[in-house]
């Protein structure tokens, strides 16, 4: 077949002539292919690596906020999560950030002695307000939550920042409205706090369903999209960890662990070495092949058949990762 490579007996009679720019030319456009194929090969391998590292941390935060969520609200924590999955899906946000806000205002009805129901009640509303809030002033929604916690202790300047009149009189009403016939120096910080949320409530009811209504827009996607995959990534950890738990706790130690987990990455380094050292050496027989050549042309199809000799590269990739899956199925 005249586009397939030069057998031995053939190569000596090639000499380099007038087409031996193109031939050149060809040489360098699959040292390229074959160069760039290593570099993916080593990319991969990182891009793994931390990948990994990048998801174990999202679950790991989640799990540390997600503790404080459960301690906070306690029997009612599975209602709260009820809500912040609903929160989550209806503005899209992250389930972390979502959680993260809404537990910090937990905190701060407990540290007032709040019951849970109560607690878990009002940090729904709060946590609400702080979305909406965010989206109508284009602020970030932990900054606005700071301002909010503040009021609900009775900083006047924080509410005024968010624009809530929060004065004497308004929560002196508030009081009143709630049937409790003290004066705002005579409540105590329970009342009071109760009192600075009806404020927060009604100064902020206008912006109810602003957070909602901007998922459509730019800055609305990019917070989606960013929120998917934070969520994604969150969930593809949780089971990462549990895996890696699951390893610590059968062979009785994280020495023991930090043991096999080195030869594994030791492993995984050499293959991706070998498989490097491989790409090129098929972009070395390339080379040598299409310079054998000589003058000849070079057509596509004798290009393609040279790229398509890089397919080994990809083939000992896959076959190598069904081969260690394997193993330690049989494990």
């Amino acid at each position: 077949d005249p586009d397939d490579p030069p057998v031995a007996h053939q190569r000596g009679a090639r000499r380099v002539g007038a087409g031996s720019t193109g031939a050149a030319a060809a040489a360098l456009a699959i040292a390229a292919v074959g160069a760039a194929a290593a570099a993916a090969t080593v990319e991969i391998v990182s891009f793994s690596t931390d990948l990994g590292k990048w998801m174990s941390g999202l679950a790991s935060n989640f799990e540390q906020i997600q503790g404080q969520f459960d301690s906070v609200f306690g029997g009612m924590a599975e209602r709260g999560s009820a809500f912040v999955d609903g929160v989550t899906k209806e503005i899209n946000r992250s389930k972390t950030e979502v959680t993260k806000v809404m537990a910090d205002f937990g905190l701060v009805f407990a540290s007032m002695e709040f019951p849970e129901v109560a607690a878990e009640n009002f940090s729904e509303a709060i946590t609400a307000v702080t979305f909406n809030l965010a989206a109508l002033s284009n602020q970030e929604p932990d900054a606005v939550a700071n301002r909010l916690e503040k009021a609900l202790r009775g900083g006047a300047g924080a509410a005024r920042q968010l624009g809530i009149d929060m004065s004497t009189a308004k929560v002196q009403a508030e009081l009143y409205a709630a049937g409790i016939n003290k004066t705002v120096k005579e409540a105590d910080e329970q009342e009071l706090a109760f009192a600075r949320l009806n404020v927060i409530i009604k100064e902020t009811a206008f912006t109810q369903g602003e957070a909602a209504s901007q998922i459509e827009t730019f800055e609305g996607m990019m917070i989606a999209m960013s929120a998917t995959a934070e969520n994604l990534g969150t969930e593809l950890g949780t089971e990462l960890n549990n895996a890696v738990l699951e390893v610590i706790k059968s062979f009785g130690g994280r020495e023991t662990v930090k043991e096999i987990m080195k030869v594994v990455f030791d492993t995984a380094k050499e293959i991706s070495i070998a498989v490097v050292k491989m790409a090129g050496e098929v972009v070395t027989w390339v080379k040598q092949w299409i310079q054998q050549m000589g003058g000849a042309a070079v057509n596509h199809r004798k290009v393609i058949y040279a790229i398509e000799k890089l397919r080994p590269v990809y083939y000992l990739l896959a076959v190598t990762t069904d081969l260690v899956a394997d193993t330690l199925d049989g494990v």
